[in-house]
């Protein structure tokens, strides 16, 4: 039996979308980078907040790891690729280990 403790770890951004028109084209924006950010990672994601406002979005993702390091890892990987998407603009981030 492992003595290693379950983590989970927990990234949420809020990101400005300055090129958007409407609620229509955030979302296509938004639910790419979800999808991708699944696929590319493994990981849970969705937008979390500020749905109802068009120039902003909250995005959030979550895994769940026995090594800490890990957890820290992938988090600061999916930082990096949001921030490396160039239909947005992160204003604030943050990241848990729990």
């Amino acid at each position: 039996m492992s003595s290693e403790i379950p983590r989970v770890g927990l990234i949420t951004a809020t990101f400005r979308l300055s090129e958007v028109q409407s609620l229509k084209d955030k979302r296509q924006i938004i639910k790419s980078m979800i999808e991708q950010t699944r696929n590319r990672f493994g990981v849970s994601v969705a937008e979390t907040g500020r749905m109802d406002e068009w120039k902003f979005a909250q995005v959030s993702a979550a895994l769940v790891s026995n090594n800490p390091t890990l957890c820290n890892s992938v988090l600061d990987k999916i930082l990096g690729y949001w921030e490396s998407n160039p239909s947005v603009e992160k204003v604030e981030s943050s990241v848990e280990i729990l």
